[in-house]
């Protein structure tokens, strides 16, 4: 009886040793987020990224791409990168692609991961809750930089505005109204949390977009990042880099008023942060 109870408080302890080494390792990201507003990559914005990836010292980086959803295999995307210095390659999964396990392998090795495209809610479709989504899951917590630009800025985070507007789907000139229930959001890659991206945000003027998010979701920080612009993501520290500006939104006090349909706020906070500048979270 009492070897059994021994045996029985032993394997107990085991438990929870495992428990917390598993949350310890999910919890320890040592990978880095950029997060880019659209456009072309800016060339010191690209030597930062061959330095933090570590490609220069060998590895390789992958452009990920699904069909119909983002940037092609023969896109411009690789061109932006160096390929004399460095090894770039690209991989597209179709929706009966999903377990190519070579393919799977390599996403997870990856030491960058550019996701790019025009269309975040089709990427999602076709690589949410699949082995490539764990894939890139992997790699980020493995240490790899993943590079979100443009609809690949707008799925990183653990929720995303898909751009569609529910009361108005036709509208193709952007959101022009602050209303309840229009502006549609769904679930993102969930590389960072509490977070949602909006990206060419001065260029396209997606203010009204961002903020409606913010009143109907005051447990989220919303970000929208200009063209030509990154959020750089290492650990707790955000770092603002490239040509213009990112805004951060939020809604502390969780206010929220509808008057038929017509959204308002009190005490919303909004920072305008320039290149240089850190945020902390």
């Amino acid at each position: 009886m009492n070897q059994l109870i021994f045996r029985s408080f032993r394997f107990g302890i085991l438990f929870v040793c495992i428990l917390v080494m598993g949350f310890q390792a999910s919890s320890q990201t040592q990978g880095k987020l950029l997060i880019l507003g659209g456009g072309e990559i800016p060339s010191p914005m690209m030597n930062t990224i061959l330095s933090m990836s570590g490609l220069m010292q060998g590895g390789y980086g992958v452009v990920l791409t699904v069909p119909g959803a983002g940037d092609s295999c023969h896109s411009k995307t690789l061109k932006q990168f160096p390929t004399r210095k460095v090894k770039m390659t690209c991989l597209e999964f179709a929706s009966w692609d999903l377990n190519n396990q070579v393919k799977i392998d390599s996403l997870r090795q990856a030491k960058l991961i550019f996701i790019g495209g025009t269309d975040q809610a089709r990427f999602m479709k076709v690589v949410g809750k699949t082995a490539v989504q764990e894939a890139i899951i992997f790699a980020y917590n493995s240490g790899a930089m993943i590079i979100g630009n443009s609809a690949g800025a707008s799925l990183v985070g653990k929720w995303m505005i898909t751009g569609t507007e529910l009361k108005h789907k036709n509208n193709t000139g952007g959101c022009k109204s602050l209303e309840s229930d229009n502006v549609e959001v769904s679930s993102g890659l969930g590389l960072v949390g509490n977070f949602i991206f909006e990206p060419h945000f001065l260029k396209k003027m997606r203010m009204n977009r961002l903020l409606t998010v913010a009143i109907e979701h005051p447990e989220l920080i919303c970000v929208g990042i200009d063209e030509g612009t990154a959020l750089l993501i290492d650990g707790n520290k955000a770092t603002v880099m490239g040509e213009n500006q990112v805004v951060f939104i939020s809604n502390p006090k969780k206010d929220k008023r509808d008057m038929n349909g017509n959204l308002g706020v009190m005490g919303i906070n909004l920072s305008v942060y320039l290149s240089g500048d850190q945020v902390s979270f």
